[in-house]
């Protein structure tokens, strides 16, 4: 009889143990199946959202939620981008902010720096002393930032071509509202425009009427292609666009976009090799090289270290003009 009940509780202990067995590979099963259905990928949903904590920044920064984009609002069904646009968008955002984002960081309290510009003789020089929210240094403004970080992501178009992941916003007409267009992109500002280095950051208000006074003439939105590394998606490159002109001058063809400006980013420091964020950043104007700078990073923040501002003589000869530089730059936190 002992022998009897050992047999039967040895027996339901073995059932036990092969439920219990049966029942974890279930789990894990099922598990698997929702991670790796071949269907919608499980985004993380801390990166979609309005507040996101990149790589190497302490708080999060407000960006444009990805919800829409990512197929997770019901009530935009229509915003839905493809998977594997979405998942690049996301290594996108994380590989380039670091250094690309300077709104909606809540990271420091301000930044103070001393900005000196002067002409190649070292005459007529400038210097400012600065204090306010993180700029970069330099009155520098790229679309990149914008559309990468604060806008609407359905509204552009995406490709991979020439060993690029690009974002394509194409040119438009004047909106009705003159401060911004198409997701709150800026439409007054003037994207990377040279010239405008010789000043450091303006506080907002003077900023706003001088970016709007350089803008009274606009005829159309600029538009923008920036070109992301295909496989790291840092960025490299982006390039101001603008319709073309018609043959009669009676409007724009803004089917047919022409580069007018070309902003290139480089990360190969000579001393050490590649970093994480660009060393260099050249902006070619019309063709010609215009304003060349390098930046550091101090903090975590993207600074301007020096510039040179270039202009060209009748014969086509280039000439660094003039040069500009950061100094006693202070993170207040």
């Amino acid at each position: 009889m002992r022998e009897y009940f050992r047999r039967v509780v040895a027996g339901l202990l073995c059932m036990c143990i092969a439920g219990a067995a049966i029942l974890l590979a279930s789990i894990t099963i099922t598990a698997g199946a929702k991670d790796f259905s071949g269907g919608t990928p499980r985004f993380d949903p801390a990166k979609l959202s309005y507040f996101v904590l990149f790589p190497g920044i302490s708080e999060p920064v407000r960006v444009s939620t990805m919800m829409g984009v990512a197929g997770l609002d019901p009530g935009y069904p229509e915003m839905k981008l493809p998977d594997d646009v979405v998942d690049k968008l996301i290594r996108a955002r994380d590989r380039n902010a670091l250094w690309l984002t300077c709104m909606g960081r809540e990271d420091c309290s301000s930044i103070a720096y001393t900005y000196i510009f002067a002409n190649n003789a070292g005459q007529s020089t400038r210097i400012q002393q600065v204090e306010g929210p993180y700029d970069r240094g330099v009155y520098f403004k790229v679309p990149s930032e914008y559309l990468l970080f604060h806008s609407d992501l359905s509204k552009w178009e995406y490709r991979n071509e020439d060993g690029y992941f690009k974002l394509i916003a194409a040119p438009l007409p004047l909106p009705k509202d003159p401060i911004h267009d198409r997701s709150n992109i800026p439409s007054f500002i003037n994207w990377a425009e040279p010239i405008l280095v010789c000043r450091s950051r303006e506080y907002s208000d003077e900023r706003m009427l001088l970016t709007m006074w350089l803008r009274m003439d606009a005829k159309f939105i600029n538009g923008s292609e920036l070109c992301f590394d295909e496989k790291s998606l840092k960025l490299v490159k982006e390039i101001i666009t603008e319709p073309t002109a018609l043959a009669d001058g009676t409007g724009w063809d803004y089917s047919k976009p022409v580069a007018v400006r070309e902003i290139k980013y480089i990360y190969d420091d000579p001393r050490i090799g590649e970093r994480e964020y660009p060393v260099r950043v050249e902006v070619s104007d019309k063709g010609l090289e215009a304003l060349r700078m390098e930046f550091k990073l101090v903090e975590g923040f993207w600074m301007l270290d020096r510039g040179l501002l270039y202009r060209y003589g009748p014969n086509g000869e280039r000439d660094p003009a003039f040069g500009f530089n950061t100094a006693n730059i202070l993170i207040k936190r």
